[in-house]
C-alpha cells in the first residue's frame, strides 16, 4: 500500500457512545479510513478497523460503538495509491445525541404491567433496566419508551440508545405478584339445581385475597367466598390479588366441572295398561 506515509490525522472528543465517521473521496482519490483509541497505540474502538470498501471517488464509513464519553479518538485517512495531487476528500464525524429521562409514567407497577418512560433522544433504544433488571421494550419513539416490567428489584430506570445511556432521577418500585392459588375441588357432576359447589383448597396468605373467576385471567373482585356454586358446565378459576398493590397472580387454580342436564318431563303410566 503506497498511501500510508501520506496519511492525514484528525481527532475528536466523544460526546456519545456511538459516532459515525464518513469520508467522501473526490474523483481520483481512493480513501482508506481507520480509527484508533490513543496516539502511539494500535488499539482500536469497536468498529474502527481500517476499511477500503470502495474505489476511486468512493465513500468510506465507520460506525464506532462503545466509546467513552469525554475520551479523544484519532482518525487516519489516506489515499490507497498515495497520489498526493488528487488527495481530496470530505470527512464528517456525526453522533446521536445522548438520551435523557424527564419523567416516569408511574412510581410503581406490578410485574408484567406496562411503564411509559418520557424523555428526549430516545429513538432506537436498545435496552431498558429497572433496578438493574431488564424490561422488555414494546414501543419506542423519540420522546417515549413503553416497556413491560420484568421480575426484578426496585431501583432507578436506565435507558440505553445509540447515543449513550440515561438514568432516571426517580426510583421505580417493582411490585411482585402473589402466588397462584391451588386448584379447587368440587362435587361435580351435579344437576342444576342445585349446581356444582367448588371449594378452594387452602387459605389465602395475609394481605392477599382469592377471587373466583369464570374466565382464565379474569379480574373480577365480586366473589371471594370459600365456595362458589356453578350452574353451567365449564372451567372455573381462583385467582389471587394483593390487597395493597392490586397486583394479580400470573396464573390461577382451576377446575373443570360438569352440570348434568335435568329431565324435562316424567313419563306417565302407559295406556292401555294391558294388552287387549
Amino acid at each position: 500500500i503506497g498511501g500510508t506515509q501520506e496519511a492525514v490525522w484528525y481527532s475528536f472528543v466523544a460526546v456519545a457512545s456511538t459516532h459515525v465517521i464518513t469520508v467522501d473521496g473526490a474523483i481520483g482519490t481512493d480513501p482508506v479510513l481507520g480509527v484508533i483509541s490513543a496516539c502511539g497505540t494500535a488499539t482500536i474502538p469497536t468498529g474502527g478497523a481500517c476499511v477500503d470498501a470502495t474505489a476511486d471517488g468512493g465513500i468510506e464509513t465507520r460506525t464506532l460503538t462503545g466509546l467513552t464519553i469525554g475520551n479523544t479518538y484519532y482518525i487516519q485517512v489516506y489515499d490507497y495509491f498515495g497520489v498526493n495531487a488528487n488527495n481530496a476528500f470530505t470527512i464528517c464525524v456525526t453522533h446521536t445525541s445522548p438520551p435523557t429521562i424527564t419523567s416516569l409514567g408511574a412510581a410503581s407497577g406490578c410485574v408484567g404491567s406496562s411503564l411509559v418512560i418520557t424523555g428526549t433522544n430516545l429513538t432506537g433504544a436498545t435496552a431498558v433496566t429497572i433496578g438493574g433488571t431488564a424490561a422488555t421494550i414494546t414501543a419506542n419513539t423519540g420522546t417515549s419508551i413503553t416497556v413491560t416490567i420484568g421480575a426484578g428489584t426496585t431501583g432507578t430506570v436506565q435507558v440505553t440508545t445509540p447515543g449513550g445511556s440515561a438514568t432516571s432521577a426517580a426510583t421505580f418500585t417493582v411490585n411482585p405478584l402473589p402466588a397462584n392459588p391451588g386448584n379447587p375441588i368440587s362435587n361435580s357432576p351435579q344437576c342444576n339445581p342445585p349446581g356444582v359447589t367448588l371449594t378452594r383448597t387452602g387459605t389465602p396468605p395475609a394481605g392477599v385475597t382469592w377471587y373466583w373467576q369464570t374466565v382464565a385471567g379474569g379480574t373480577s373482585a365480586a366473589n371471594s367466598a370459600a365456595t362458589f356454586v356453578a350452574t353451567t358446565s365449564g372451567t372455573y378459576h381462583l385467582r389471587a390479588q394483593n390487597d395493597t398493590t392490586g397486583c394479580w397472580s400470573a396464573g390461577s387454580g382451576s377446575l373443570a366441572i360438569t352440570i348434568t342436564p335435568s329431565l324435562s318431563a316424567v313419563a306417565g303410566t302407559p295406556a292401555p295398561t294391558n294388552a287387549a
